[in-house]
């Protein structure tokens, strides 16, 4: 199994510079297991988002690449949820960030939309703002 580094994945998906996404399509398209960092998957989701893709458009290309069968993106499971949540209006960095904090009783944030958001999806762990 080989890792691979969000310039890859942001090149595959973009195709920015014809050189590098040709060798980054190769590299995923030939690799038997590539492994995606969590930390790579969020960090791809702001470089798409700082390229100017619409926020719809990165979660379908999330959702086109945990399909991919020889992508192993690291808790897989908890992806779906956060996308599940963005879909319905969440930051996806928001609901990556919840998603991840499934085994906890509450997630602590002064950010207003997330608590609105959290309330009105009943979202857990529940989105609590600190007193």
């Amino acid at each position: 199994m080989i890792a691979l580094d969000t310039n890859i994945l942001a090149r595959y998906l973009l195709a920015d510079d014809p050189i590098q996404a040709e060798k980054a399509t190769q590299l995923i398209e030939n690799s038997e297991q590539c492994f995606i960092p969590i930390t790579v998957g969020l960090e791809l989701a702001w470089v798409l988002r700082s390229n100017g893709i619409l926020k719809e458009d990165i979660i379908e290309a999330f959702e086109n690449l945990l399909m991919l069968q020889n992508l192993y993106f690291q808790f897989s499971s908890t992806w779906y949820q956060a996308l599940i949540w963005a879909k319905q209006g969440m930051d996806i960095a928001d609901a990556l960030h919840v998603a991840l904090s499934n085994e906890c009783t509450g997630f602590y944030s002064f950010d207003k939309r997330l608590l609105k958001r959290g309330e009105r999806e009943h979202i857990f762990p529940v989105c609590i703002e600190p007193k």
